[in-house]
C-alpha cells in the first residue's frame, strides 16, 4: 500500500476530544472573553480546567 493511501484526511485525532455544549452566561462575561481576541474559547476552557483542579 502506498504511503499516501495509508494517511487519513483531515485533522489528526486528539488524545482529549472536545465536546460541543450550549451554556448560558451573562452577556458581559461573554463580551469580556470575546474581547480577549482569537483563541478566547481555548483560554476559557483552560480557565475552567484550572478552576476545577484539572
Amino acid at each position: 500500500m502506498r504511503e499516501v493511501e495509508a494517511r487519513r484526511r483531515g485533522r489528526p485525532r486528539q488524545d482529549q476530544v472536545k465536546e460541543s455544549v450550549t451554556m448560558r452566561v451573562d452577556a458581559d462575561v461573554l463580551e469580556a472573553w470575546r474581547a480577549t481576541g482569537p483563541g478566547w474559547q481555548s483560554r476559557m476552557n483552560e480557565t475552567l480546567r484550572r478552576a476545577i483542579g484539572l
